[in-house]
């Protein structure tokens, strides 16, 4: 299968090299969430019982590019994180974190070409603490002890079961 994703990944360089140098555009949002959904299932690892995918990708825009987003690119980060959210629910992909986008500019790259750089990052670990638990009302605090041994129970004969009783 490796040798079928390079052979794709060749082909679609190749055509999305002739054609973008040809009729240059600015990158546009949906491609941006396309590709980043591609390389979450690019890079899937599965293990036991999940199927885990990064949860942090950088995208690299051209200067002019990051220029054409910088009005509303908080509010793209947002969707493109969404996306990729209901992407890894509708495949059943393990997510240690929601996932995360960056955006940083990458003076190398020309009008209308990008780049995604992919990682898995786990969640910071935090414990939770009394203050963040929920109570409910009303709030009991239940004490337990362990009996401490001492004499054991009078043995009752025959004779002494009736003891105290009238007819």
């Amino acid at each position: 299968m490796p040798v079928l994703r390079a052979i794709e990944a060749k082909i679609e360089g190749l055509f999305e090299g002739i054609f973008g140098r040809a009729f240059r555009t600015h990158v546009q949002p949906i491609e941006l969430a396309r590709k980043l959904v591609k390389e979450m299932d690019d890079h899937r690892s599965a293990s036991v019982s999940r199927v885990y995918v990064p949860n942090e990708y950088t995208v690299y825009l051209s200067p002019q590019d990051r220029r054409r987003f910088s009005g509303y690119e908080g509010s793209l980060v947002g969707e493109l994180q969404e996306y990729l959210a209901e992407h890894a629910g509708r495949e059943r992909y393990a997510l240690l974190t929601p996932p995360r986008v960056l955006v940083t500019t990458d003076a190398d790259l020309a009008v209308g070409e990008f780049g995604i750089a992919t990682r898995l990052v786990a969640g910071e670990a935090r414990e939770e603490t009394p203050a963040d638990l929920p109570l409910e009302e009303p709030a009991m605090t239940m004490v337990y002890r362990t009996p401490t041994p001492g004499p054991p129970p009078p043995r009752l004969s025959r004779s002494r079961l009736g003891e105290g009783r009238t007819p």
